[in-house]
């Protein structure tokens, strides 16, 4: 089985799409924050896996890969924003007040 570059392709534009939709939303409490990038993994999967097409198989494949991915990337952009604006910004006095209100 070939595994469809262009639908990982378009599967990883709506995971980038989800990311950057996901860290412009302001969270009410980190529940729904931590909701949100959970769902961004299984989203991009499922849109691949609909795209793949063909049989339940190949499907199952191109989501697998791409869940897998969008939550490897997922969690980088995580790691980044949180060290860095929870972690270096306050700690210079940069922005405090976009946490400590």
């Amino acid at each position: 089985m070939d595994i469809d570059w262009g639908v990982m392709l378009i599967g990883l534009l709506v995971i980038v799409f989800a990311v950057i939709r996901s860290r412009l939303v302001v969270a009410i409490n980190p529940e729904i924050l931590a909701f949100s990038w959970v769902t961004i993994g299984i989203l991009g999967g499922i849109v691949t896996a609909f795209l793949a097409g063909g049989t339940v198989i190949s499907g199952a494949v191109h989501g697998g890969i791409m869940t897998v991915l969008a939550s490897l990337l997922d969690m980088v952009v995580v790691t980044f924003a949180t060290f860095f604006f929870a972690g270096f910004v306050p700690e210079y006095g940069v922005l405090l007040f976009a946490f400590y209100r």
